[in-house]
């Protein structure tokens, strides 16, 4: 019986060379990510022969996952030749030899895994983007059909342009743990998702670039489902807007106005509390205090709000209207 993992790692980073010049970033530019990838596992290959990579690629097709995710990450050199791009292990030069890039893809692909990030960082990268993914696509076709599954191939650099050793690694960890800086990537890094879509991991770096020396790729194909760690993730926090309605407005010093409705807070409570499984819905007309109302008994369910909530609103007999922390219950306005 196979065993399910949530994610594995695969990562190749080449910077000493017996036939190129080397790399100074691409074997630690490897390792970082990875400790990046809590719950992740896979040790990288450092400087790997071509007969190391094979041996270690082929194994995630004799090996499979059941589901969960796949990140490989290949950090090197690469030199298109007769319109294939070839990354280059260690004892590699290019001419006759190297990984082509669609075997790095369709070994990615036969993994197991339902959602599959490759990530290339090497010179020309994009030279077989499309065929990568198409690739990837494919096999997932053929052997994750009736289930829900997406890979997604992000490359350093156009097809045309070389990349410069280092750039592309330190702005993808800067994004993975700073999260995203334009506006519109936002809403799909929300901190009260513990995990982020790969879609929206290739997206926020694109939309984030502001380097003229090179410019990343990105194409997906499929329903890009949670698999990597959100760096913006925060337990136990309370939804803005349920906060501040509970405290009854913003104020610079986070004090709560809130008062009254100790009936409507109480009886929310008891839906919580009781532990029945079914919907309970909070309705009223506009105005009315809906999510004032829900937002006092989530922010009440939270130590710190709570405390907040106690200390600097006005009296309110909350110590019997407390429905305790990590509570599986759910009231919601309408």
């Amino acid at each position: 019986m196979q065993e399910r993992v949530r994610g594995r790692f695969v990562g190749i980073g080449v910077g000493s060379y017996e036939l190129v010049q080397p790399l100074q970033h691409a074997v630690s530019d490897v390792r970082e990510l990875c400790a990046l990838l809590k719950g992740y596992e896979g040790e990288p290959l450092a400087d790997p022969t071509e007969a190391d990579i094979r041996a270690h690629m082929k194994a995630l097709r004799t090996n499979p996952q059941d589901g969960g995710a796949l990140v490989a990450l290949w950090s090197g050199h690469a030199i298109p030749v007769a319109g294939n791009l070839r990354l280059l292990a260690r004892d590699n030069d290019g001419a006759v030899d190297g990984i082509m890039l669609h075997e790095f893809a369709l070994w990615c692909a036969a993994s197991g895994a339902h959602q599959v990030l490759i990530v290339i960082d090497a010179c020309y990268s994009g030279a077989q983007l499309d065929e990568a993914v198409r690739t990837v696509a494919a096999v997932q076709e053929e052997l994750l059909a009736g289930q829900v599954h997406w890979a997604g191939v992000l490359v350093s650099c156009s097809s045309i342009e070389t990349a410069r050793d280092g750039l592309f690694g330190g702005k993808l960890r800067k994004l993975l743990r700073a999260g995203p800086t334009a506006d519109e990537d936002a809403r799909r890094w929300s901190d009260r998702t513990a995990l982020v879509d790969g879609g929206a991991v290739g997206t926020a770096l694109l939309n984030a670039w502001d380097s003229d020396v090179q410019r990343p790729r990105f194409m997906q194909y499929g329903s890009a489902q949670p698999m990597l760690p959100n760096p913006l993730y925060a337990a136990n926090t309370v939804v803005k807007h349920l906060l501040l309605a509970a405290r009854g407005g913003d104020s610079a010093d986070n004090r709560s106005w809130f008062t009254g409705r100790t009936a409507q807070v109480d009886k929310v409570v008891g839906w919580v509390k009781s532990g029945a499984a079914g919907l309970r819905v909070v309705t009223g007309s506009p105005g009315t205090g809906k999510s004032a109302v829900v937002g006092r008994v989530v922010s009440l369910s939270n130590p710190a709000e709570r405390d907040l909530l106690l200390t600097t609103g006005p009296s309110f007999p909350a110590r019997r209207s407390r429905p305790g922390s990590g509570r599986r219950g759910r009231a919601r306005p309408r």
